[in-house]
């Protein structure tokens, strides 16, 4: 198994890329911040049925830094041959697609990604479709709200455009901002307004009957399983692939983005016994991710192996 030591820079201090030995099948970053790391935790104290190298690390991070130019050394990392038949897990990067070649050289052959596309060019990779794990803390609480949306209404996003342009009636939400990554994710420095902004999210998702979940950086955003979380069905639209092994039907109301101005009665139209069977299989799944945040890669796995048997 190739593997040389590279040293990175973390978000705070820098730091070396590292692992016991060659026998192992983790290399690891430590870093406590990622969202993957649970999953990776979870993957090591429960092993799956895979022989690959998982690669832990803040990818998305390494990819941004990498194509703006801000640092010869992930720049080094990513036009060397490091690894051989490696797995990683990869969130939102706005220069994913970008960096795709870049991964392949490297050795990786396989990632979880939300990213994934069906109309993406992944140059040989593979690449599987996964849910981030929730980032902000929702609960299912007294439904009044019947559909809703809080986030950015990116120009660049058709989807979201569309969405904020709604005539919303009473019993629905739709609230837009333009400072809404930098709130969450980004650099907004007034406190007292950034936790604001988080519990009015988190108040409204739990209040929903419905969450209305476009495509963001990536294919899956954060709010999709922060819906199933709150028992707030997701709407998505387009083609948005999603891990295998699960009737989504059941979970997700699908819709083409051209129904988005009929949306308030095609939801309406949703019979009252379907909408709880979907709200209750939306708990179930995400007490499933709770209980195991490496489910769906399990579950990919296993699929692999009923497909073979």
């Amino acid at each position: 198994m190739k593997f040389r030591a590279i040293f990175i820079a973390s978000l705070v201090a820098p730091t070396v890329f590292f692992t016991q030995s060659f026998s192992q099948r983790f290399l690891c970053f430590p870093s406590k911040d990622l969202w993957e790391t649970a999953i990776y935790a979870s993957l090591k104290c429960h092993n799956v049925n895979d022989d690959s190298l998982w690669v832990v690390a803040p990818w998305g991070y390494m990819m941004q830094k990498a194509c703006k130019g801000q640092s010869n050394i992930f720049k080094d990392f990513f036009e060397a041959r490091v690894f051989d038949r490696a797995t990683i897990i990869c969130g939102g990067c706005d220069h994913y697609e970008r960096t795709l070649p870049a991964l392949k050289k490297m050795g990786i052959t396989r990632i979880f990604t939300p990213s994934c596309s069906p109309e993406r060019n992944h140059h040989g990779i593979e690449v599987v479709p996964m849910l981030f794990q929730p980032a902000n803390s929702t609960s299912c609480g007294k439904k009044n709200i019947l559909y809703s949306f809080v986030g950015d209404a990116k120009k660049s996003k058709p989807v979201r455009v569309s969405i904020a342009n709604l005539k919303t009636p009473r019993d629905a939400i739709i609230i837009t901002r333009g400072d809404f990554l930098r709130a969450f994710w980004g650099t907004m420095t007034d406190k007292e307004k950034k936790e604001r902004f988080r519990r009015e999210y988190v108040d409204i998702m739990s209040r929903s009957r419905f969450a209305l979940c476009p495509s963001g950086i990536t294919p899956i955003t954060f709010r999709l399983t922060e819906a199933m979380v709150a028992g707030a069905i997701p709407v998505l639209f387009g083609p948005v692939q999603l891990p295998v092994g699960i009737d989504w039907n059941n979970i997700v109301l699908r819709l083409p983005e051209k129904d988005i101005p009929r949306i308030d009665s095609i939801i309406r139209s949703i019979p009252a016994d379907r909408e709880a069977r979907m709200r209750k299989a939306c708990l179930e799944l995400a007490a499933k991710m709770a209980e195991d945040p490496a489910y769906f890669i399990r579950l990919y796995f296993d699929c692999r192996v009923g497909n073979k048997a």
